[in-house]
């Protein structure tokens, strides 16, 4: 799981210049609370995901999700900042690459 995370992180990284207003980049779905990921790991996934402004699908049945994993979903701040309509544009700290095409 974390070397499927880190290579679409590393892919998304050459589309975020292209994501905006009109357009966003898929991350994939949020695979906070599934087995693979510590809490730790689940919360930087869940961060880079927010801040990478992908839709955030959660992909586990959030009627047996454990406290600790909600309360990584339900980050006000997290979710402000993906949603935020003003602002459209990923956070992109970690940036791997360019890709100007």
């Amino acid at each position: 799981m974390r070397q499927i995370i880190t290579l679409i992180i590393n892919t998304n990284s050459f589309q975020l210049a292209n994501t905006n207003f009109w357009g966003h980049s898929d991350a994939d779905m949020v695979e906070v609370g599934n087995p693979g990921l510590s809490l730790a790991e689940s919360r930087s996934h869940f961060t880079l995901w927010a801040a990478m402004k992908s839709p955030l699908l959660i992909g586990t049945p959030l009627d047996t999700i454990s406290p600790n994993f909600a309360a990584i979903v339900l980050n006000k701040l997290l979710l402000a900042f993906n949603q935020d309509e003003v602002f459209g544009e990923p956070a992109t700290p970690y940036k791997w690459g360019t890709n100007p095409d």
